[in-house]
């Protein structure tokens, strides 16, 4: 049994692999100073439920860009499930290459979600990831990540929204009924929903021609299956390709893994 664990800035997404199948997932709000032992009662709890046990964990990897969650959460896996984890950053062997101006500052999320994208098409490609921001990581055909694109993500614009204007409602994130807003309401989903399926078209379009070629593009993320079933840019969806990345990474490096030592 190997866990797999992304902290996000918003959530905390772990899942349980049984040799490479996902077999169980699970996602709780990121606290930044959640300790190693408030850990082990969250996942304990989490594994029990299903007949699990902090014993039968064999291994972990974890990807982290909230820095100040690293240390407790590497503190849980060596205290309580008796492994060292596999920590993802740029630093580590990767089947992609990081042809960037500064690779140190490559979220390991994207890393994740870069390599597992290639991986899987073997053609360029970009990946778009609806978190706290919506980010695009683009892959060339030659498994070179180029970078990405990175803007405020869809429920963000709308607390921005919400927050900075006197009369303005807060509204949840939803398709409206048409384009123009018959309400005040209508209106702000328009603009948040069809604002942000423009952005991610014209992004699309606009890294196509830098490209010379149409990328493969893979979405993940809460909002991934409303936009994907909007436009027909999108060739796959996968909540947990970020995960799935991790440990293929995890995987290349489990050589030089060092074994843990209480």
């Amino acid at each position: 049994m190997l866990f797999a664990v992304d902290i996000g800035n918003t959530s905390t997404h772990v899942a349980v692999f049984d040799h490479g199948v996902l077999s169980l997932s699970y996602r709780f709000r990121t606290e930044t100073f959640r300790s190693a032992d408030e850990y082990a009662v969250t996942l304990a709890q989490l594994l029990s439920l299903h007949g699990r046990r902090l014993e039968h964990v064999e291994g972990a990897a974890i990807c982290c860009v909230v820095p100040q969650s690293l240390a407790e959460i590497c503190a849980f896996f060596r205290t309580y499930a008796h492994c060292d984890p596999f920590v993802l950053d740029h630093t580590v062997k990767l089947p992609i290459r990081l042809a960037v101006d500064h690779p140190a500052e490559v979220g390991a999320d994207r890393i994740a979600n870069a390599a597992e994208a290639f991986a899987r098409f073997r053609a360029a490609t970009v990946v778009i990831d609806f978190g706290t921001a919506t980010t695009f990581d683009v892959v060339d055909g030659g498994g070179a990540y180029r970078g990405g694109v990175i803007t405020p993500g869809i429920t963000l614009s709308a607390e921005a929204l919400w927050s900075h204007t006197a009369k303005l409602p807060r509204v949840d994130v939803r398709k409206p009924a048409s384009v123009v807003g018959a309400s005040t309401v209508e209106s702000i989903r328009a603009g948040l929903y069809y604002g942000h399926l423009s952005l991610i078209e014209g992004i699309l379009g606009r890294t196509a021609q830098e490209l010379g070629t149409r990328p493969k593009v893979l979405g993940t993320g809460g909002y991934a299956p409303m936009f994907a079933a909007e436009t027909d840019w999108f060739d796959a969806v996968d909540e947990e390709v970020t995960l799935r990345g991790l440990l293929r990474i995890r995987e290349i490096n489990a050589a030089e893994e060092a074994p843990f030592s209480a």
